[in-house]
């Protein structure tokens, strides 16, 4: 499988789609599979904090990909 990065539109699915990134990373590359940035649904500071909690709950923050430069993402620094 090569390097992928799964993208979520509905919040509800946070908690499931952070631990199912673990089942397909098998040890040969560091963050073969990601919790894409949140956008659509979660394009907004508090989507933003629920999914780097749910990622730093379940899964591998450290190899997130980071977030989007959209307006939504500035306003997780501005409050």
């Amino acid at each position: 499988m090569a390097k992928t990065i799964i993208y979520n539109l509905n919040p509800a699915d946070n908690e499931v789609i952070g631990t199912m990134i673990g089942n397909f990373n098998d040890g040969s590359v560091k963050g073969k599979v990601q919790f894409g940035s949140g956008w659509w649904f979660l394009d907004q500071k508090d989507g933003m904090e629920k999914q780097l909690n749910a990622l730093s709950s379940m899964g591998l923050l450290s190899c997130f990909v980071g977030m989007l430069p959209t307006r939504a993402a500035s306003c997780l620094f501005l409050s």
